[in-house]
């Protein structure tokens, strides 16, 4: 797929190339984060969302169709998964099964890193994990991914919630 003609430009700054469709992408991406924490954390939908991962049979109990809101969840997520797919096919130039595996890799390090339970240590666990590897690919390219995977094994073996991870009460 190609890029748009208005996004396919490049810009300098400090004698680095910057692609204008990569910013883009950060700026979608900001977007989608800011929209879904709002969500999550503003709207009766995100409360009955959050309360049902916490303790469905008490939502249930109040009248809620708790299965409902998942699979809505599920089809919001598998709509979210179209349009990371849509939008990272022209910076790759193809369509194919196997192009996002290095991402799903990527995606998994981050959950890992950030904390599995919360939205807003998974964005800041992605972050780190692309300073990471993006500090690391300057110095020694080939080393990016086992920095990444050496973080993660860090986080697990001093916090095995993640470093933002919630704590789960049972």
């Amino acid at each position: 797929m190609a890029r748009p003609a208005a996004l396919s430009g490049t810009t300098v700054v400090g004698g680095v190339t910057i692609v204008h469709y990569r910013i883009f992408l950060i700026a979608v991406g900001l977007m989608v984060a800011v929209c879904i924490h709002l969500v999550l954390t503003r709207t009766r939908v995100g409360m009955v969302i959050r309360a049902g991962v916490q303790r469905p049979d008490m939502v249930e109990s109040l009248g809620i169709n708790i299965k409902l809101y998942f699979t809505v969840v599920f089809a919001a997520g598998a709509a979210l998964a179209g349009l990371g797919g849509a939008l990272y096919s022209p910076l790759v130039g193809s369509v194919s099964s196997t192009a996002g595996i290095y991402n799903q890799i990527l995606a998994f390090i981050v959950v890992i890193v950030g904390g599995m339970g919360s939205f807003v240590g998974s964005a800041l666990g992605s972050v780190l994990i692309g300073l990471m590897g993006a500090v690391v690919a300057w110095f020694a390219p080939s080393l990016s991914v086992v920095a990444n995977v050496l973080l993660m094994a860090l986080v697990l073996m001093f916090k095995p919630k993640g470093l933002f991870g919630l704590a789960v009460k049972k």
